[in-house]
């Protein structure tokens, strides 16, 4: 009886995380609403201060909606830059909650 409901028990818990693992992927969904291009992305940890390569292979053109796949469910910040005027402009988006919302969408605006 013993060796059942440690069965049981063993595989109460093993469903549930093997029928999950794809849900512990996050989604960030970027509209670039602007009138410039988005040249590069950056995602941290929020409690990092490093950040990670580009993201970016080609620009996000005004008007585009991409989307990056396959990131941590955690709490993050994503750094945007564009180039208004010949000038590199970073954006800085906080606290964006990819532990409860499995995607968050980023509007980029003038």
């Amino acid at each position: 009886m013993v060796r059942i409901l440690f069965f049981l028990g063993i595989v109460a818990v093993l469903v549930p995380l093997s029928c999950s693992i794809e849900n512990l992927q996050g989604e960030l969904e970027i509209q670039n609403n602007s009138s410039y291009q988005a040249i590069e992305m950056y995602i941290a940890l929020e409690d990092s201060d490093e950040w990670g390569e580009n993201l970016l292979d080609t620009p996000i053109e005004p008007g585009e909606t991409r989307s990056i796949t396959s990131l941590p469910r955690a709490e993050i910040k994503v750094k945007t830059v564009s180039l208004i005027d010949d000038v590199p402009s970073e954006n800085i988006f906080r606290n964006l909650d990819l532990m409860i919302n499995s995607k968050v969408t980023i509007k980029l605006t003038d």
